[in-house]
């Protein structure tokens, strides 16, 4: 079973240190980053935890694998998460750079460089894009709105 990688003292400890670092002002500096963030954290349990017919680990330990969709959102989801959507799951991945790494149409495998299976140290590192996106939609917006407004006739 590959669940068995992770013990539950170490999610427990991940969990811990998130809420002693939130909790402590001392610890705002250089490093106060050392600390997964909260869907992070989630997806990580999510992995371990879930039933291995729903998600599971690939056997390298570098990516995940969905593999029944109805019961990932009907189950496992709404366990996780506060939603049940598996389009919010997929926008969430995308917003952290995973790579789905399979064209099947039956089941989803996701992969990011950090997050590992063997490495819960280092989900810290892995953050959520802030910029907009390489296809420039913030900025179509944008541009789109200027030339709206400047359509319209002054008064």
């Amino acid at each position: 079973n590959n669940k068995e990688h992770i013990t539950n003292k170490t999610m427990a400890s991940i969990i811990a240190a998130k809420v002693t670092n939130s909790n402590n002002d001392t610890n705002l500096g250089k490093d106060a980053g050392n600390v997964p963030s909260g869907f992070v954290l989630k997806l990580y349990q999510m992995v371990n935890e879930a039933p291995d017919e729903i998600i599971t680990w690939l056997p390298s330990g570098d990516a995940f694998r969905i593999s029944n969709l109805q019961r990932l959102e009907n189950e496992t989801l709404p366990a996780f998460f506060r939603h049940k959507r598996f389009q919010s799951l997929v926008r969430q991945l995308n917003f952290y750079n995973f790579r789905k790494v399979n064209r099947e149409r039956t089941f989803w495998v996701y992969k990011h460089q950090l997050f590992h299976r063997d490495r819960p140290h280092e989900l810290y590192l892995l953050r959520r894009r802030t910029c907009p996106g390489p296809d420039g939609r913030k900025q179509r917006i944008d541009a789109e709105n200027t030339a709206i407004s400047e359509q319209k006739p002054r008064s």
